[in-house]
C-alpha cells in the first residue's frame, strides 16, 4: 500500500528521470557545428578550403610554420610529414587564390561521385604523389602548395571520363595549358603537377576499371584499391629515392 503523497511523487520523479533521457539523447544526436559542416554535399571540399586558407594565409605571418611545412626532398627524409603538410601552404595571395578556385569547382562534384571518404582520401594521396614526384624528377627546391592534389583531381577527372566515355576535350586544353605554364615559367614545381596528375588518372581510370557495373559496395571497393594501388606505389618511389640518396 502506498498513500497518494507517496504515488504522486514517484510519478514525478519517473517523469524527471524519462524527461533527463529524452534531453540527453537529444543532446548526444544533435551534430556539432564541424559535423554539420562536413555533413554537407560539398563539406569537405569547403572544409579542405578553409583549412588551407587559415595555415597559409597564417605561415605567410609566422613564417616558422613554413619552416616546419613546406617540402624539400633531403630535408623530408627525416621530416616525412612534409610530404603532405606542403599542400597546405602557398607562396603568396594569388598562388592560394587560383588553388583554391580550382578546388571549388572540381571537388564538389568529385565528392558527390566519389564519397566524402574517399574524395579526402584522394586528395591526401595526390597531394603525396605531387611531393614525391619532384625529388624523383630531379629537382631540390623547396616546394609548397595544393597544387599536386589540384592536378589530381583533374586526373580523376580525366580517368573517370575516360572509362565512362568522351573525355571532355576544354578539360584536356585547361589541363594542358596548365601543365604547359609550369615548364615555362620559372619558379614553378612542375614536377609536382605532373606527379599529381598521374596519381589521379590511377585513381579515376583505375577506380572507374574496378568498379564496373558493380553494385555500390563493391564500387566503394574498386575506388579505394585504386586510392591504395596509389598510396603504394607513391610511397614505394619514394622508397626507392631514398634508397638511391641514402
Amino acid at each position: 500500500m502506498q498513500c497518494d503523497d507517496c504515488i504522486q511523487r514517484e510519478r514525478s520523479w519517473q517523469k524527471q528521470v524519462h524527461g533527463d533521457v529524452r534531453q540527453a539523447q537529444g543532446r548526444s544526436r544533435r551534430p556539432s557545428r564541424v559535423q554539420q559542416l562536413v555533413r554537407r554535399p560539398q563539406g569537405v571540399t569547403l572544409s579542405i578550403v578553409v583549412v588551407t586558407a587559415a595555415i597559409s594565409l597564417i605561415a605567410m605571418i609566422v613564417s616558422p610554420i613554413t619552416d616546419l611545412l613546406a617540402f624539400q626532398g633531403e630535408v623530408a627524409i627525416f621530416q616525412p610529414w612534409r610530404l603532405i603538410t606542403a599542400a597546405l601552404l602557398h607562396g603568396g595571395i594569388m598562388h592560394l587564390a587560383l588553388n583554391m578556385l580550382a578546388l571549388w569547382m572540381l571537388g564538389p562534384a568529385l565528392e558527390q561521385a566519389m564519397g566524402k571518404l574517399p574524395f579526402i582520401a584522394t586528395y591526401i594521396v595526390t597531394a603525396l604523389a605531387g611531393s614525391v614526384a619532384v625529388p624523383l624528377l630531379g629537382s631540390n627546391s623547396w616546394v609548397v602548395g595544393a597544387s599536386g592534389a589540384i592536378f589530381g583531381l583533374f586526373g580523376v577527372y580525366i580517368g573517370l571520363q575516360r572509362v565512362v566515355g568522351k573525355v571532355d576535350m576544354s578539360l584536356l586544353v585547361i589541363v594542358g595549358i596548365n601543365l604547359a605554364y609550369g615548364f615555362f615559367v620559372s619558379g614553378v614545381a612542375w614536377q609536382a603537377h605532373v606527379g599529381g596528375l598521374i596519381a589521379g588518372f590511377i585513381i579515376g581510370f583505375g577506380g572507374a576499371l574496378l568498379a564496373g557495373k558493380r553494385t555500390d559496395g563493391k564500387r566503394a571497393k574498386g575506388l579505394w584499391s585504386a586510392i591504395g594501388l596509389t598510396a603504394v606505389v607513391s610511397l614505394a618511389l619514394w622508397g626507392v629515392w631514398l634508397f638511391i640518396r641514402l
